[in-house]
């Protein structure tokens, strides 16, 4: 997570204030209102699997973010499944960007979420602390994780359902983590 945070993503330059937010081809206004169609989209895979109250928790979240005014050119799918590295170990690229325009917390919270493993705020925030603020503005890293554990909770229902019991138990941990 920290060579990501100090190779990669601390790289990533500014885009001008004529872009919009999200998908090339499916633009936003506003960040949030990118966040709550990932989260509408996400909440018809996950339905059954986190409780009703969590559905509306997140939603709320969402509604309750900061506009933080924060436009880059994010890699949009940026997981441990599309990092490329050498045979001793360095992180020397990642492969088949989703493009988005948003924030590159997005792009770091995606990577963390994209395994089950490590789920902690004791993995994440060591590479979160070497952003410069103008990449994350104010934040509250907890509920941000929790948005990024739901997306991956739904792309795990549908793509590797044998990890849903740890996505749960770490939903579990930052969400208590909140409370």
């Amino acid at each position: 997570m920290l060579r990501l945070a100090t190779e990669v993503i601390s790289h990533y330059k500014p885009c001008g204030e004529e872009r919009h937010y999200g998908y090339p081809d499916h633009p936003f206004v506003e960040w949030r209102d990118f966040l709550l169609h990932r989260t509408k989209e996400s909440g018809k895979i996950i339905q059954g699997v986190l409780p009703g109250e969590n559905h509306r928790f997140v939603h709320t979240l969402v509604a309750g973010l900061p506009q933080r005014n924060i436009k880059y050119l994010l890699h949009g799918d940026c997981g441990v499944h599309n990092f490329v590295f050498t045979e001793n170990g360095t992180l020397t690229g990642i492969i088949d960007p989703d493009p988005v325009v948003g924030e590159p917390l997005y792009d770091l919270i995606y990577a963390f979420c994209s395994s089950p493993d490590r789920l902690t705020v004791h993995t994440i925030l060591p590479a979160l602390e070497k952003f410069e603020p103008e990449m994350t503005g104010e934040y509250d890293l907890n509920r941000e994780v929790l948005l990024g554990l739901y997306f991956r909770i739904a792309i795990c229902i549908r793509h590797h359902p044998k990890d849903l019991d740890k996505y749960t138990e770490a939903w579990t941990y930052w969400l208590d983590r909140v409370r």
